[in-house]
């Protein structure tokens, strides 16, 4: 948060003075600080020292500078804080990113992205729906990149009405029982769609055109989404309508939980527990997953 650095005192956290240096050879400083600063320093600290967040990685180069050559007897008073450069970071121009929007669902759970998409557009990015084949045509109708992700999504709504939205089928129902395994198939098929959702050009892509997601936005039933997020080293924003992280004030979605209940433990629980209970019955598809990527596998227990 570029307000929240700003408005640091040096003297609130040891050290954090550290998250404000910059050289005025590289920022867009309103006046000239040539006689304020030494030219060692204005080569050692450069406006990507203040964009970064890592606290500890600018400590440490902090640490090392201390006992170089030119660092010895250097104190914090050394250096110009970023309140008096008034540095004018509307003007450092942000990366264009490839940016995916993997979606699972109805009609309904994809087109809220849409304005979301555009928006990411006007900023320059390149964004890229990963969903369900049938709504191929319309994201390509608002100018986004597409890439089928598997899943039917009539089928998946159907499933939710069978069960009534429980997580775990009722087996002593016919009908449940016997949908049971065609459900978890196409389960596993979107989970292992994520990936090259995220890494592959689009298949209808003439010019197979190269992506790799630099950040990930998706609705939590896409499942694979933190797994491609790991690998990749790339930021994951979950978006729902429902409650999708634990809070006393409502159940999990898929907990078939009353909602007229209030304020609980009991909701809080219905979140791990339903993330235990999907992990119980997907953990093998979401290690496949894992394998392919080449990340180490998830026992049961650390959940999802």
């Amino acid at each position: 948060n570029k307000s929240n650095q700003t408005d640091r005192s040096v003297d609130s956290k040891p050290e954090s003075f550290l998250n404000c240096i910059v050289s005025p050879r590289t920022s867009t400083c309103s006046t000239p600080l040539e006689e304020n600063i030494s030219p060692e320093l204005k080569d050692n600290f450069t406006v990507n020292s203040f964009l970064s967040n890592n606290h500890d990685s600018l400590v440490e180069e902090f640490n090392d500078y201390k006992k170089s050559e030119v660092g010895i007897g250097r104190k914090k008073e050394d250096f110009i804080r970023i309140d008096d450069l008034k540095l004018n970071l509307s003007t450092v121009p942000v990366p264009s990113m490839n940016i995916v929007l993997m979606i699972v669902g109805t009609r309904g759970d994809v087109h809220p992205f849409f304005g979301l998409g555009h928006m990411l557009q006007n900023d320059k990015h390149r964004v890229r729906f990963a969903t369900h084949k049938e709504f191929e045509n319309e994201i390509l109708r608002e100018g986004f990149e597409f890439y089928p992700l598997a899943g039917d999504p009539r089928r998946l709504s159907a499933f939710m009405v069978e069960t009534s939205g429980r997580l775990i089928p009722n087996l002593i129902n016919e009908n449940e029982r016997k949908s049971l395994p065609e459900k978890m198939k196409m389960i596993n098929e979107i989970i292992q769609s994520t990936w090259p959702a995220c890494t592959e050009p689009s298949p209808n892509d003439e010019s197979q055109k190269p992506f790799i997601a630099d950040a990930i936005i998706s609705n939590p039933v896409t499942y694979g989404h933190i797994h491609c997020a790991e690998a990749l080293s790339a930021p994951l924003h979950l978006f729902f309508p429902q409650p999708w992280c634990p809070t006393h004030e409502f159940p999990h979605p898929f907990s078939n939980m009353s909602y007229e209940k209030g304020w609980c433990s009991e909701n809080w629980l219905s979140f791990p527990m339903v993330d235990y209970l999907f992990h119980m019955g997907s953990g093998q598809y979401v290690n496949e997953l894992r394998k392919l990527i080449g990340l180490e596998p998830i026992r049961r227990g650390e959940h999802g």
